[in-house]
């Protein structure tokens, strides 16, 4: 036999294999419905997603220098890039002044511009 005769075969068989196993009777003393369905007590609860909705609240305008200032004391940009990075653990504010500067890339070169584009360092 050649392998296309031998697939063809063996995709039958599974058809039919899978046709005779889909058709066994169902056994008697398996019932789906109780015999008393109303003294079935259900374990689960109802409970609206709505309960403990919150509207939403407008929060006051403040000054933008008075926002900008806030937003230095919990330390800057850099807090907020930890809280991205980081959403399950409890991130606290810190002195930005006390990270060091990330690393600047390098220059690119004058004969080519566009050299540094697009490689991994």
């Amino acid at each position: 036999m050649d392998k296309c005769m031998q697939r063809c075969v063996l995709l039958a068989g599974l058809m039919l294999g899978s046709l005779m196993a889909h058709a066994q009777p169902i056994p008697q003393e398996v019932s789906t419905v109780p015999a008393n369905s109303a003294a079935v007590a259900f374990p689960f609860r109802y409970s609206s997603v709505f309960t403990h909705y919150q509207p939403y609240q407008e929060q006051p305008l403040i000054p933008w220098r008075e926002a900008n200032d806030q937003v230095g004391q919990i330390g800057g940009w850099r807090f907020y890039a930890r809280e991205a990075q980081v959403p399950d653990a409890e991130v606290t504010p810190t002195d930005s002044r006390s990270e060091p500067h990330p690393p600047q890339p390098a220059a690119p070169s004058v004969a080519d511009p566009h050299s540094g584009h697009g490689r991994k360092p």
